[in-house]
């Protein structure tokens, strides 16, 4: 379903433009700096793109691929890490099954964002975590390794202090035979100081990005009141237990009732360091959304839900291997079956493959069909998606426009907007919220325009209009 996704080379959407546009613009040390559209990327995410941009093209396909492989990588990764746990197959299958019929993995894998290095990163945390049982020899090249995975995904961060912990904690286990590694902690120290000195100090859009998640409910409102807080939990435990089965939204107590489950397994067998794991990484992203740091929104803990999956189908594996030993494979199959016919209805409802805007068909009938003294008007949200076509193929390349701000407060400023219309034009929307496409109409009716044809295609519209 991934290939099937990145292959049918949908549009860019509105993050993705915005992100595409300073790869392209912007020179190679430029993109360690405040970026355009108050957008952010990790820095080494960012000249990875650059880097493909610049051997083959700027292509939307190609600026994509990089968030397929990290996928595919972490697939292996995470399979790595099963195999060396000796995980059972059934287990593993129940794994994978939610992870590939993921719609949110399914779109992210080929979709120009970083969240797929976060999942890439997943898999190195796991596999790092896993070493440190048997081989401490080299913690020094796992911080270094950590640290420049920090470069590559924000995720990456929260996951090297939860690995910190970690570190800290088999230390203090195998104290009489493990000398205290200041090295290691050192070198995470030292790159967490470069991390906020090339990637946030100098981040000038951290103070609207603040803004913007907090209005979106993205931080832990401390202060609040007790009540406030455990509302909030609630809803953020809710979003990671629904991102494991998004399938079926009216069933999210599916999801909730498998990961009590399977924290229940951990804790009758007594897994606590293997809980930890799984654990840490949740509460250390609550934690720096406590203070402001870093939201708790479906996207940015998608990463979390790998985390989620893993260690409840792991947990569910130890509770049935615990309490119904006899019925172990049996059991196992009858839980595969169910999620099986679950996945089938609920994928079943969704419409493959997953758009989110689809400007780019709208763009080529305005290119093919535009007269010399048509008007054009573009939407403010159209303007990134617009740009990046006419920087990576050329499509409308010398289009002169008037932009659209947006203004469903004050629908009296599209008047203003269309005062000018000419004689024929032509309106591209995007994004757009409900109301403003018949606040628009209406205007260019009264006047005295008539409307050829409206041509919509996913959360796009364009509008072809001329005077009656």
């Amino acid at each position: 379903m991934s290939f099937y996704q990145y292959f049918y080379n949908r549009s860019l959407w509105l993050d993705e433009a915005f992100l595409a546009n300073n790869i392209i613009k912007k020179s190679w040390l430029e993109l360690g700096g405040t970026l355009e559209y108050n957008t952010a990327s990790p820095f080494l995410y960012s000249i990875i793109l650059k880097t493909f941009g610049s051997i083959f093209c700027f292509k939307d396909y190609v600026l994509r691929i990089p968030s397929l492989m990290a996928f595919i990588l972490g697939i292996f990764l995470i399979k790595k890490y099963l195999d060396r746990d000796q995980i059972q197959i059934s287990t593993q299958i129940i794994i994978f099954s939610l992870i590939f019929f993921n719609p949110f993995f399914i779109r992210y894998s080929s979709e120009l964002k970083q969240y797929m290095m976060d999942f890439l990163a997943v898999g190195v945390y796991l596999l790092l975590v896993q070493k440190i049982k048997y081989d401490v020899s080299s913690s020094k090249t796992d911080a270094i390794i950590l640290v420049a995975f920090c470069f590559l995904s924000h995720a990456a961060i929260l996951l090297t202090i939860s690995f910190s912990i970690l570190h800290f904690i088999n230390f203090l286990k195998n104290r009489r035979t493990l000398k205290f590694d200041i090295l290691f902690y050192l070198i995470i120290f030292a790159g967490f100081i470069l991390i906020y000195f090339t990637q946030f100090a100098i981040n000038n859009n951290k103070d609207f990005q603040y803004q913007y998640w907090v209005k979106a409910g993205a931080f832990l409102p401390i202060g609040s009141g007790a009540e406030a807080i455990f509302s909030f939990l609630v809803q953020k435990y809710k979003m990671v237990c629904y991102d494991m089965i998004p399938m079926l939204p009216k069933l999210n107590i599916y999801g909730f009732s498998i990961a009590i489950i399977g924290l229940i397994g951990f804790i009758i067998c007594k897994k606590y360091t293997k809980l930890i794991i799984f654990i840490t990484p949740i509460f250390i992203h609550l934690t720096v959304s406590g203070v402001g740091v870093y939201p708790f929104e479906k996207r940015y803990v998608l990463y979390l839900a790998v985390l989620t999956i893993i260690g409840v189908a792991i947990g569910i594996q130890y509770l049935v291997q615990a309490k119904l030993s006899k019925w172990f494979k049996s059991v196992n199959w009858i839980i595969i079956t169910s999620l099986v016919v679950l996945i089938t209805i609920g994928f079943s409802k969704i419409s493959f493959p997953i758009e989110v805007e689809e400007l780019k068909p709208l763009l080529v009938k305005l290119d093919r069909l535009k007269k010399k003294e048509d008007v054009v008007f573009v939407y403010y949200c159209s303007q990134p998606i617009l740009e990046f076509y006419q920087l990576s193929s050329g499509l409308l390349k010398n289009l002169s426009y008037v932009t659209l701000e947006e203004n469903r407060t004050n629908p009296k400023k599209y008047e203003i907007y269309f005062s000018s219309v000419g004689n024929s034009g032509w309106v591209l929307l995007s994004h757009i919220y409900p109301g403003e496409k018949e606040i628009i109409l209406n205007i260019l009716s009264k006047n005295g325009m008539k409307i050829n044809s409206i041509d919509y295609t996913k959360a796009c519209m364009l509008i072809q209009y001329q005077k009656k």
